[in-house]
């Protein structure tokens, strides 16, 4: 029996760049509200714990979500690539031009990796939902991979 194995090639997600920034990815920025906050500016929230609200970026577009009730942003995102340093700026904006996201991230350096640095994280969302102003920590950003493939 042989102790050396064949090699096997393996298709690598593409590296961001200015024509793709987000290079298959997608981010989904995450904030974790009391339900309590939300009842008493007249939002339904029952259930356990706080609730979620979700910001998800993607090549289909941008959707917001509260506790799984999806909706999609009309404006979309833009999302651009400083190559230099390598941070995603990401804009989202409403259909009157209102800023509902305003973001930027750091990939992790590792392309398997699932994760981003936020640098800076900026929603009207919260305001939007009546929510009393303040400041609200994002609970964290996600980032779902490109898809690898063997071949």
């Amino acid at each position: 029996m042989s102790l050396l194995h064949r090699p096997r090639a393996v298709r690598l997600p593409p590296p961001p760049s200015a024509a793709d920034p987000l290079a298959g990815r997608s981010l989904t920025f995450r904030w974790s509200i009391s339900r309590a906050a939300l009842r008493a500016v007249g939002v339904p929230a029952d259930g356990p714990g706080d609730a979620a609200l979700a910001v998800t970026i993607d090549a289909d577009g941008a959707s917001a979500s509260l506790d799984g009730r999806n909706h999609p942003i009309p404006g979309g995102a833009v999302v651009t690539l400083q190559a230099e340093s390598g941070l995603l700026h990401i804009d989202c904006r409403d259909v009157r031009g209102g800023t509902l996201l305003a973001a930027t991230v750091r990939l992790a350096p590792d392309d398997a990796a699932s994760t981003a640095h936020v640098l800076y994280v900026r929603t009207d969302l919260l305001a939007t939902l009546g929510l009393p102003g303040g400041r609200y920590e994002v609970a964290g950003v996600g980032v779902s991979p490109a898809l690898a493939s063997s071949a």
